[in-house]
Formats: C-alpha cells, structure tokens, sequence
C-alpha cells in the first residue's frame, strides 16, 4: 500500500518491496522488520527500546525466531510493545496462534486461535 520497508534481513518470504539494512541508521521508513531482539545482548535490547521510544510514530515489527508468547514480560521491551503475536507449531496436528494486546508492559487481554493440519 505504498509504506516503505526497512528490515535488517528477511527470516520469510515477503511480497512487495523492502529495503534490507540497519534500522537505527535510518528515520526515511515508515515500517522496520527487527529480526531476533530477544537473542540480542542486554545493551543491544536497551539500544533497541530506547530507539522505540523515539519512533512510536512508526510500526515496527519485532520478529523472535524462539516461541516467546508471555515470557516477553521478563525483558524491558514490554514496556514498548502494543501487541504480541506468538505462533507454535504442536507436534499432534495443529497450529496455536496467540495474540496479547499488552499496556504498560503488562498483558491486558488474549485471544487464542487454533487451527488443525
């Protein structure tokens, strides 16, 4: 729809344009793809959080490869997210989607989907 992309890399296949590059050298994007934030050091996580905090006006995306779904409350990055979909795939044939909508660092609602394969 004409947003301009910026991901570090993509962990997916993506339809449209994205440019690849480093987020925190660029405020010309409307959307930014973080790629495994959790994985990172605590220093990079604070960096990455701080960075949020001046860029509220942009969505940005935080992709974790590891199932985090509640466990984000142990990082400070809780304290900058809106929403947290977590996806797991269960070994007897189905598919679990859980969406949070999250305020001030804390879950205040959830939703569950499930899906059979």
């Amino acid at each position: 729809d004409g947003r301009r992309v910026l991901a570090e890399y993509l962990p997916f296949q993506v339809n449209g344009d994205v440019y690849i590059g480093p987020p925190f050298e660029s405020d010309d994007f409307d959307v930014y793809l973080i790629v495994n934030p959790l994985s990172r050091s605590k220093e990079e996580r604070e960096k990455l959080r701080e960075w949020m905090g001046e860029h509220r006006d942009k969505l940005v995306l935080l992709y974790e490869h590891k199932y985090v779904k509640d466990s984000i409350t142990r990082y400070k990055l809780r304290d900058s997210i809106d929403y947290l979909i977590a996806y797991k795939r269960e070994t007897v044939g189905f598919e679990r989607v859980d969406v949070m909508r999250l305020e001030d660092g804390r879950i205040v609602e959830s939703k569950t989907y499930v899906r059979r394969y």
